[in-house]
């Protein structure tokens, strides 16, 4: 039997710390994908459709796009859209929870405004 141990670490605006059996790394999510030293995922705006890109030996390119990607990130980050009443759905709001809209979990559990249709 095989077992799996994985835990991230949210450190604020969608920057995190990845734990695992195999070590730690960092990642960056927004809401339009998410970027680490392994590679890219970005979200195509189709439910359930998404585009990922590993990176294979190549830590420059890494530090080049993750750069990239937390310029983008941070340029469309915005506080004020972090309340449950700016949403209409849940999934909308779990995208911006996220992206880093910690507020929108009161309770901790990892589920964004749980109170609003899906």
């Amino acid at each position: 039997m095989a077992f799996r141990f994985q835990k991230r670490i949210k450190l604020g605006k969608g920057f995190g710390l990845n734990i695992s059996k195999s070590g730690i790394s960092s990642s960056y999510r927004s809401k339009r994908g998410s970027i680490s030293k392994k590679g890219i995922s970005v979200k195509t705006g189709v439910p359930g459709l998404t585009y990922r890109k590993s990176f294979k030996n190549s830590g420059c390119l890494a530090s080049i796009f993750l750069c990239l990607f937390i310029v983008l990130g941070l340029a469309s980050c915005s506080t004020d859209n972090c309340r449950c009443s700016d949403f209409e759905t849940q999934s909308q709001a779990q995208d911006a929870f996220v992206g880093g809209c910690d507020e929108l979990d009161r309770d901790n559990d990892g589920i964004a405004c749980e109170n609003l249709p899906n």
